[in-house]
C-alpha cells in the first residue's frame, strides 16, 4: 500500500512539475511507473519499461541542451498540462496505450492552440514556426509526463479490475 501512496505523490509531482518545470517533469512520472511495477499491483513487461526510459532519457538530453531560459519558462504550461490530461483522460476510456499517448499528444496541441488565441500567446501565431517550436519544447515533455501517468493508471486499471477492463476495451 505504501508502494501506492509514493506512485501516487510522485505522479502528482509530475504533474506539478509540467506546470512549474524547475526538474523535468518526466523523472517523477517514470519513477511512479518504477513503483508501480516494483510493488506488484501492476504488470509492466521490460519491453514497456525500456521504451519509456529511452524515451525519458532523450527528453532529459533535450532539456539539458536547451537554453535555460527556454527549459524553465512557465508560459503556457497550464494550458498544455490541462489539455494533456483531458485527453489522457479520454485516451483512458480506450483502454489502451494509444489511447492514452494519443490523448495526451492531442490535448497538448489543443491547449497550445487556446494559449495562442489568448492576450500572452498571441505572439505565438497559430500556423507558424514559432508556436511549433513552442510545442516541441514545451509541450513535447507534457506528453510525455502525462502519458506516463495515463500509462500507470492504466495498468493498475488491468491489473486490479480485469473485468472492467476488458468490458470497456476497444478491440476493433
Amino acid at each position: 500500500m505504501i508502494w501506492i501512496i509514493l506512485a501516487i505523490a510522485l505522479m502528482a509531482c509530475g504533474i506539478w512539475m509540467c506546470i512549474r518545470p524547475y526538474v523535468p517533469p518526466m523523472l517523477p512520472a517514470y519513477a511512479a511507473l518504477w513503483l508501480i511495477r516494483i510493488s506488484d499491483t501492476a504488470t509492466a513487461p521490460t519491453s514497456l519499461m525500456m521504451s519509456w526510459g529511452i524515451i525519458v532519457i532523450v527528453l532529459l538530453l533535450i532539456d539539458f541542451i536547451q537554453p535555460q531560459a527556454i527549459a524553465k519558462a512557465t508560459n503556457g504550461t497550464v494550458f498544455l498540462t490541462v489539455g494533456a490530461l483531458a485527453g489522457t483522460s479520454v485516451g483512458l476510456i480506450a483502454m489502451s496505450q494509444l489511447g492514452v499517448v494519443g490523448g495526451a499528444v492531442a490535448g497538448v496541441f489543443l491547449g497550445g492552440l487556446a494559449y495562442s488565441r489568448g492576450a500572452s500567446g498571441r505572439s505565438l501565431a497559430f500556423p507558424s514556426v514559432r508556436f511549433f517550436q513552442y510545442l516541441c519544447a514545451k509541450g513535447f515533455p507534457i506528453a510525455v509526463t502525462v502519458s506516463l501517468i495515463g500509462v500507470c493508471t492504466l495498468l493498475w486499471i488491468v491489473r486490479n479490475y480485469p473485468a472492467f477492463a476488458l468490458e470497456n476495451m476497444n478491440l476493433r
